[in-house]
């Protein structure tokens, strides 16, 4: 689904607060309860931060992150996302934890989807993860995606992959974006 980008440029995006009226905002009852209910007091303790694109004021989409390490327990893939080198322990123990910015909901207004909403903001999100993997360490954004074909096919769009587990009886998809990736892509060419 191609974004709208006239749409999209004419969003304003705000930090939640109290001062964003989140009453009108109708996605699905899990999202709206979050935004109505708890989003604000989880961003006052510090737990996540949550972001919303609005039009004249009204939310139609919001975004919330909060830090987190992502469990990558199979060797080969560890290994093929270039982590086996990482995995030396003073303690002989095998590192399979790392660190990662996580997607905690993410919601599109009813009355905006299919207009490239939901991509922009996880966009923004790989954007957020680059910018703090510059201050701390951050080499994933992770999620748990609903087992459908339209999340699992709004991932895989941009970039995201199933972690691979050894036990896997979720109901939902864990998937990771590598930011690593994004710096193999801006590798500088040499002008002779």
């Amino acid at each position: 689904m191609p974004q709208d980008l006239p749409f999209l440029s004419g969003l304003a995006r705000l930090r939640l607060s109290g001062e964003v009226d989140v009453a009108s905002f109708e996605c699905n009852p899990e999202v709206d309860w979050f935004l109505r209910e708890a989003a604000c007091e989880y961003q006052d303790g510090l737990i996540t931060a949550v972001m919303c694109w609005l039009r004249d004021g009204t939310p139609l989409g919001y975004v919330s992150t909060h830090v987190e390490t992502v469990k990558i327990d199979s060797s080969p893939q560890r290994s093929g996302l270039g982590l086996s080198r990482f995995l030396k322990r003073k303690d002989g123990q095998i590192r399979e934890n790392f660190p990662a910015l996580k997607i905690g909901m993410l919601g599109v207004s009813k009355s905006c989807r299919r207009r490239g909403l939901a991509k922009h903001m996880i966009q923004f999100v790989i954007g957020q993860a680059r910018s703090l993997s510059k201050e701390v360490g951050c080499r994933f954004v992770t999620v748990d995606s609903d087992q459908t074909e339209e999340a699992r096919g709004l991932y895989g769009s941009v970039g995201f992959k199933k972690v691979d587990r050894k036990q896997d009886n979720r109901e939902t998809d864990l998937l990771y974006f590598d930011l690593a990736s994004l710096r193999r892509a801006e590798v500088p060419t040499v002008e002779r």
